[in-house]
């Protein structure tokens, strides 16, 4: 078996795209491990230079980490066990204050997933999550 995974895409312009990015563990496989949950060349306008506005998601089982995809991945966020959460980047009045993708070498854009604990076949991660595109 393998893991089921998808992504929907909510929203996609030049601006911003909204994803939601589902796992379900088959309790064989194992561990997620730099699993690309939004791959920027995708997407309407492609750039490597984005950010986070919010992350909404609910872990049931496992932990996770966030990572920019870059040569020497780079860490975001920790997502918690048995947990969900909404956390905004910015005051929704200002997309300058979002979290911006800081990695330096090989930066390609990409937001990576990896877990711990995605063992069992009850374990599951839901993220809905804001990127917003950024010209340079």
């Amino acid at each position: 078996m393998a893991h089921t995974i998808a992504t929907q895409v909510l929203l996609d312009n030049t601006r911003k795209t909204i994803i939601k990015f589902t796992a379900q563990c088959d309790g064989v496989t194992g561990e997620l491990n730099g699993q690309i949950i939004y791959d920027a060349s995708a997407y309407v306008s492609p750039t490597t230079h984005t950010g986070i506005e919010y992350i909404e998601y609910a872990c049931v089982g496992c932990s996770a980490k966030i990572l920019w995809d870059a040569t020497t991945d780079v860490f975001v966020l920790g997502l918690v066990s048995d947990h969900q959460a909404f956390i905004k980047m910015n005051d929704g009045n200002h997309e300058l204050y979002n979290l911006p993708n800081d990695s330096a070498v090989g930066k390609t854009g990409d937001i990576l997933i990896s877990t711990n604990g995605f063992t069992a076949n009850t374990d599951h991660i839901t993220i809905i999550m804001s990127v917003i595109k950024k010209s340079v």
